[in-house]
């Protein structure tokens, strides 16, 4: 049987006491114009919600037969400290209800309601809408602009001071463990003190090893993470997340939240929008002014993106089949190696591996030429390793940000920036690459394949 479409409009009013940034006299969390039966909406968000969602029906009969591919219907990200993830489950939940609202309704700036995937526990607490990889890196840029405004405000409410003077250590695990290195790299070398520790070296009974504690995890929920945190004094303990009610959350004292951003899987924007922040904060640590850097580097990610891809592809058609790539970073970029090895292992599910540049060169190399392939990011002592690897005749895919032309190596050149805006630039780069191996590969990287028994802790933290 028919129905008939009308357009609704979604708007949210959020529980007292969440600094809700207000339009007029409700929290507008999406200028969504959604295609339901509009009764089956109203019913449906009135018996759930009652004062908290409102829809606004526009029975105009002439938009009835609007055609699918006409659709544009847009959520807004989250304004600050806007509604709680339960909010956007439940929305996912009731346009995939009806099967034809997937190629009617578009959501979170043109991405298909189809391609939106949940991950939670059973109880659905603790719920995360996920998009597809290739689209989060797309979006990267648009959520500079946001991130930077938060981490600044964030900034302006912290000590620099009694940070500068102590020494402050930063927890991450997986990925959020491979960004740290870059900002404790540059603290070291401005004279700061400056850890890392993924939590495997901290058993329980740990004494404090440094001043303040600063735990990263774009989930919040990672229990290496929340552990490290606990073992330090409470008011000494800061945090970065991009899930604002979260265990990591709950036991911080200063927390810094990215605002929820819609993310993937393998967390194509939170975790470049984690960089960044760490960047700024080291920044403001060292005492050095690069705000106008951070400003353009939405502009350079999109030029990024367009201007490596050839190269990155040509890499991917020659490394695709190979037994184990190599990712080899000198400084700063330890932290690209890093994450350019687990983007490997985790998307196209390829043998891979990621350290320091003076560390490969005690021994690493010499497994060359057995099916090896090699990524290498820096500068001058990259590019030697590179003319000492092409005679071997394995591919190589040299990022760095000097112009250097070598035969049998394919080059994404980069701008010259500091180190940290590099990084994200160089992130980017990996994030191409696991794309273009996932294709030649013909993998989904955005499957998983081993359950994760115990990475996360489950549920909600009001």
């Amino acid at each position: 049987m028919g129905h008939s479409l009308s357009f609704t409009r979604l708007t949210a009013r959020c529980a007292p006491g969440d600094g809700v940034a207000r339009n007029g006299r409700r929290a507008i969390i999406g200028n969504t114009y959604l295609p339901c039966r509009s009764a089956a909406a109203s019913d449906y968000f009135g018996q759930r919600y009652g004062n908290k969602v409102k829809f606004y029906a526009r029975d105009d009969a002439s938009r009835s037969s609007y055609h699918a591919e006409n659709c544009q219907h847009r959520l807004k990200r989250h304004e600050k400290n806007a509604t709680k993830n339960h909010q956007f489950t439940d929305f996912y939940r009731f346009i995939t209800s009806f099967p034809a609202l997937h190629k009617l309704c578009e959501v979170v700036c043109d991405i298909k309601v189809s391609s939106l995937t949940l991950q939670g526990n059973d109880d659905m607490t603790g719920t995360e809408i996920l998009i597809p990889f290739a689209q989060g890196v797309a979006r990267q840029a648009a959520a500079l602009e946001s991130t930077c405004e938060r981490a600044q405000a964030w900034l302006d409410t912290l000590d620099i001071t009694a940070l500068r003077g102590g020494t402050l250590l930063f927890a991450g695990i997986g990925a959020s463990y491979a960004v740290l290195a870059a900002p404790v790299h540059e603290l070291r070398a401005a004279g700061l003190r400056a850890l890392r520790s993924n939590g495997d070296d901290m058993p329980d009974g740990t004494p404090p090893l440094a001043d303040w504690y600063l735990g990263v995890s774009q989930s919040g929920r990672s229990p290496e993470v929340v552990r490290v945190l606990e073992q330090q004094r409470p008011g000494r303990r800061l945090a970065l997340v991009n899930q604002a009610d979260s265990p990591l959350a709950a036991v911080s004292a200063d927390t810094l939240w990215l605002g929820t951003l819609i993310d993937s899987g393998m967390s194509s924007v939170a975790l470049l929008a984690t960089s960044v922040c760490l960047g700024l904060l080291t920044d403001a640590l060292i005492g050095r002014d690069c705000n106008a850097g951070w400003r353009q580097l939405p502009a350079q990610l999109d030029a990024v993106r367009h201007t490596a891809r050839a190269a990155v592809d040509r890499f991917a058609q020659q490394a695709g089949h190979t037994g184990c790539i190599d990712f080899v970073g000198g400084g700063t970029s330890l932290s690209t190696a890093e994450q350019g090895a687990l983007l490997l292992r985790e998307g196209p599910k390829m043998a891979a591996m990621g350290m320091g540049t003076r560390h490969y060169l005690h021994g690493m190399t010499d497994a060359v030429g057995h099916g090896t392939a090699h990524v290498l990011i820096g500068g001058e002592r990259e590019i030697l390793l590179a003319k000492q690897l092409v005679p071997f005749g394995v591919p190589i895919l040299l990022v760095t940000d000097q112009a250097v032309s070598l035969p049998g190596t394919e080059t994404v050149q980069l701008p010259v920036l500091p180190p940290l805006q590099r990084l994200a630039l160089e992130i980017l780069v990996m994030d191409l690459l696991a794309i273009a191996l996932g294709r030649v590969v013909d993998r989904d990287i955005d499957a998983g394949v081993v359950v994760r028994l115990d990475t996360k802790i489950s549920g909600v933290v009001s």
